[in-house]
């Protein structure tokens, strides 16, 4: 039987990703996209009406019509509007975390170009990181590094005699895999569930970030279109003649609407950028320092993942490689 703390454990980490990386993403597009379409739509037929006075019965008819539908349905299209607000947050979510990681790991790449950072070339940033064990023992997080089973081979201009004295052959070396971190994940939530919030917390602020990642280029695509096709409108209309030159005057009006989502989500994919690469080194970090609290008087529960060579020998809690590391320091493993 489930124990009841690690079922609240996984119901706490669906409905905060679930929340934090489908639907919010889902619905800020519904309502952008919406403005971004409806905004042209709504401003052309408001032009149409003084271009063709004749016209303005007809407005008013649809219109009408369009208000009397809405007040009748107005819970079932609440409904459809969620629902429709969650299946497209639910294809963002499902998009590539990498592309985004990279991209925001291209921006922040000159401030991190001196430090012994977790990727070295643009090729490397993928999650957990090829150069993650360098990153930490360069940090001082020596108890973490240790936990990594993979080292970053030495780069061609280091040359071999700059490289690690204790890094493996390439026979010997562990692939980094992002199974690594997400198996690390399962078994603090199945021994730890308590300390598995946290991590819920970091992973949904991802999946957000990447799930308005790719919305705000999606509204970017469409925000190109809808300016395209009302430029080509407004062009059209601006050269016929009307009364008192009202069509002219009005006719750039549906551009207003496409122009600032356009700038928003620009804005928006430049800030998220400027900080998701940071989120993920950070998610991994945290993973890794809460299996070491949680394990530390059990490192055979991890042993498989984090200490392969020495997975297959009976070794004590005290011989094991993280338990050997904090008998030599002073106040633990903790950072």
């Amino acid at each position: 039987m489930v124990p009841e703390s690690r079922f609240r454990g996984v119901i706490l980490r669906d409905v905060i990703v679930d929340v934090l990386g489908n639907l919010l993403p889902g619905t800020l597009f519904v309502g952008i996209a919406g403005a971004v379409l409806l905004w042209p739509a709504v401003s052309f037929v408001e032009i149409a009406r003084i271009t063709v006075p004749e016209a303005a019965g007809l407005e008013i008819a649809v219109m009408s019509a369009f208000l009397e539908f809405a007040d009748r349905f107005e819970l079932a299209l609440g409904v459809w509007a969620v629902i429709v607000a969650y299946v497209l947050g639910h294809l963002f979510y499902r998009q590539d975390i990498k592309v985004p990681d990279k991209r925001s790991f291209r921006r922040i790449r000159d401030s991190v170009a001196n430090q012994q950072w977790v990727a070295r070339t643009e090729p490397e940033c993928e999650f957990p990181y090829l150069n993650l064990k360098a990153y930490l023992q360069n940090r001082g997080l020596r108890h973490l590094a240790a936990m990594v089973p993979w080292t970053a081979p030495a780069q061609p201009e280091q040359g071999a005699a700059k490289a690690d004295a204790h890094s493996p052959s390439p026979s010997e070396r562990v692939q980094r895999t992002k199974t690594f971190i997400n198996a690390l994940k399962l078994r603090i939530l199945s021994h730890a569930p308590g300390s598995f919030g946290p991590i819920a917390r970091n992973e949904a602020h991802v999946r957000l970030n990447s799930s308005t990642w790719y919305m705000a280029r999606t509204i970017q695509r469409l925000s190109v279109i809808a300016l395209v096709v009302a430029a080509g409108l407004a062009w059209y209309l601006g050269g016929l003649q009307t009364r008192g030159g009202a069509t002219q005057r009005l006719v750039w009006l549906p551009l207003a609407a496409p122009l600032a989502a356009l700038l928003l989500a620009t804005w928006m994919n430049r800030k998220i950028e400027n900080v998701l690469h940071y989120q993920r080194v950070r998610e991994v970090i945290h993973v890794l320092e809460t299996a070491h609290l949680v394990f530390r008087d059990r490192p055979e529960v991890i042993a498989d993942l984090c200490f392969p060579s020495s997975a297959g020998q009976h070794q004590t809690a005290a011989e094991h490689p993280v338990a050997a590391h904090d008998a030599g320091t002073d106040g633990g493993g903790a950072v």
